[in-house]
């Protein structure tokens, strides 16, 4: 066999597999120390690792070492051991306690990862090193507990923190319930909470500054996130995979949102970003399933590739005059899309960014911008739409209809058609949660409504049996800076009725 030689974790490994000692192979690091290589996957029972072999101390445990020896139960380490090397012992998951000597410096990425018996951990002092991956996906482990004398970590009711308590390690992945960061911690480290699948929901101080990436990943019970205007940046894949996420409300503040950052969230429906956010990155919001509609920040200047891309759900885009450039595929596979608004001039457009979507897929812009005759929109027939001169045709392509929609139509037969949405400034695909309701006030029935839709006749009636009507009785007063008045009549009837009639 050739002399190898590879630069990882401490020192040079030099005469990879040089040895067999029982089950355990190893390899030589700088001629003076041993590291373990490799072990029977289909071991079973206690390991128990020498001190040394060939008179070398063991120092290390390699990468992959103990990968899927999923039926040892107990590994003893010796206490020569210096570092715990990556995914050294991924996937044994019936090992349930490790004692970790007090010689050891380093703990590896994914070194514990999926050791599904483990319920707590014990860091001695001498760690420096150490990740928030390194236990993920230890769905029973409740507890990561730290040496009162390490000058680099420290433990809060079990989480794990650098010392002086600003950035969150790791918290346990076999927690249930509810966790509210510290206030003072302003980094959510990588992987911190990833495959936390116990974790219903979290609650970010003000503090908090930076999400790291793919810190939220897979956590499968969290349905609501608030991010605070504190937070800067949130990382790559933060909150990948995040399945029964529902609504995200991002506040003012953020400027950094990382690729794929809520890709693959299935029932992600709601959500609110900041206008200090100036690009959605690539995969951003890719394969939200069930993302009907979102809002545009209005300082944003890019989408990115694939940023919405397999968003099934999403009827209506609009791209807010400051963007500049949308990347390849950014919308594409939304297979309900059927309009796109451009409040400027037309940016520069990526190859197939509206591929597969509605066939009667529409793009519209206002008048007086520029480059929408160019080749690259030729596939869309680009037309203008006026505000000003048509608002109910842009009040249609605003909500995902074509301009020609017809105003009578009734999307589901509820009596609450498209005309009388645009008059009460509805949701035309709830409608009903928006409408207006009559209430008893001091003796006088009233009705609020809104009352500021242009081209609207707006008439409110009044009767006491529901078959004869007239609006003589009806006070009505002035629109209120939103649009919206206030219909009234005195109750001196028992039953006493409103209604609103538009055209």
């Amino acid at each position: 066999m050739p002399n190898l030689a590879t630069v990882f974790g401490v020192g040079i490994l030099t005469d990879l597999c040089a040895g067999q000692f029982g089950l355990f192979e190893y390899g030589v690091v700088e001629e003076s120390t041993i590291e373990i290589t490799g072990y029977p996957s289909s071991a079973v029972g206690a390991v128990s690792i020498p001190e040394e072999i060939e008179g070398k101390p063991v120092t290390s445990i390699g990468t992959y070492a103990f990968r899927d020896c999923a039926q040892i139960a107990s590994v003893d380490l010796p206490s020569s051991l210096v570092s715990i090397g990556f995914g050294a012992f991924s996937g044994c998951r019936s090992l349930t306690s490790v004692e970790i000597p007090q010689g050891v410096t380093r703990i590896g990425v994914y070194a514990f990862q999926s050791c599904t018996g483990i319920e707590s951990i014990f860091l001695p002092r001498n760690v420096f090193q150490v990740y928030g991956d390194s236990f993920s996906s230890c769905s029973n482990m409740t507890s990561i507990e730290v040496d009162g004398e390490n000058p680099n970590y420290s433990s809060v009711d079990g989480v794990l923190f650098d010392q002086d308590l600003s950035e969150l390690i790791r918290y346990p992945c076999g927690r249930h319930g509810v966790y509210s960061i510290p206030q003072g911690v302003t980094i959510v480290g990588r992987d911190a909470f990833s495959s936390c699948h116990e974790l219903q929901a979290i609650h970010f101080p003000a503090s908090v500054n930076q999400i790291e990436a793919h810190a939220f990943e897979f956590c499968s019970q969290i349905t609501d996130v608030e991010i605070p205007g504190s937070v800067e940046q949130v990382g790559q894949y933060a909150f990948f995979g995040c399945s029964r996420l529902r609504s995200v409300l991002i506040h003012e503040g953020l400027s950094d949102l990382g690729v794929g950052a809520f890709k693959n969230c299935r029932r992600l429906a709601d959500v609110v970003l900041p206008d200090t956010l100036p690009v959605i990155s690539d995969s951003a919001f890719r394969f939200c399933d069930s993302l009907v509609t979102i809002s545009l920040p209005s300082n944003l200047s890019s989408i990115g590739p694939n940023a919405f891309q397999g968003c099934d759900e999403l009827a209506h885009i609009t791209i807010p005059d400051t963007v500049v450039s949308i990347g390849d595929g950014a919308f594409g596979a939304c297979q309900k899309l059927t309009t796109a608004v451009f409040l400027g001039d037309a940016p520069v457009l990526g190859s197939w960014v509206f591929i597969s979507v509605d066939p009667t897929f529409s793009v519209y812009f206002l008048p007086g911008a520029t480059g929408f005759d160019a080749p690259a929109w030729s596939a869309y027939t680009p037309l203008a739409v006026d505000p000003e001169s048509e608002p109910m045709e842009y009040w249609l392509v605003r909500h995902g209809f074509l301009h020609s929609t017809s105003m009578e139509d009734d999307l589901n037969g509820d009596g609450v058609n498209l005309l009388l949405a645009y008059a009460l400034n509805l949701d035309p695909r709830s409608p009903h949660s928006g409408m207006p309701r009559a209430e008893v006030d001091q003796g006088t029935l009233q009705m609020e409504f809104y009352a500021s839709s242009p081209g609207v006749v707006y008439t409110v009636e009044s009767s006491a049996d529901l078959s004869s009507w007239k609006d003589s009785e009806v006070a009505l007063s002035s629109i209120d800076s939103g649009g919206y008045r206030i219909a009234s009549i005195g109750s001196a009837s028992t039953h006493r009725f409103l209604r609103i009639k538009v055209e």
